[in-house]
């Protein structure tokens, strides 16, 4: 933590205005698994991990993006998430 002008500064503060940047998770359930819900996970992931790793983001979805080989999207995951977010401001 800084203390600047008599004002707290968390490093994390500084590094979210810097660099825009937030952490989203696609998470796909297992077929039998339905009642999971992205507070669950959060709260799973509280206990596990530091705060500042756990995803601000969390999209629960059937299926990931995937190309005809059967890899995994991420660059149209993120551009989905862009989009989604941008509609929501």
């Amino acid at each position: 933590m800084i203390i600047r002008g008599g004002i707290s500064i968390y490093p994390i503060e500084i590094e979210i205005t810097r660099h825009h940047e937030e952490i989203c998770a696609w998470i796909k359930l297992k077929s039998n698994e339905t009642k999971c819900q992205a507070e669950d996970i959060v709260k799973f992931l509280s206990d596990k991990i530091g705060f500042f790793k756990i995803p601000k983001y969390i999209r629960i979805v059937d299926k990931f993006i995937i190309t005809s080989t059967g890899k995994v999207q991420k660059f149209k995951m993120s551009e989905v998430m862009i989009n989604e977010l941008n509609k929501n401001k």
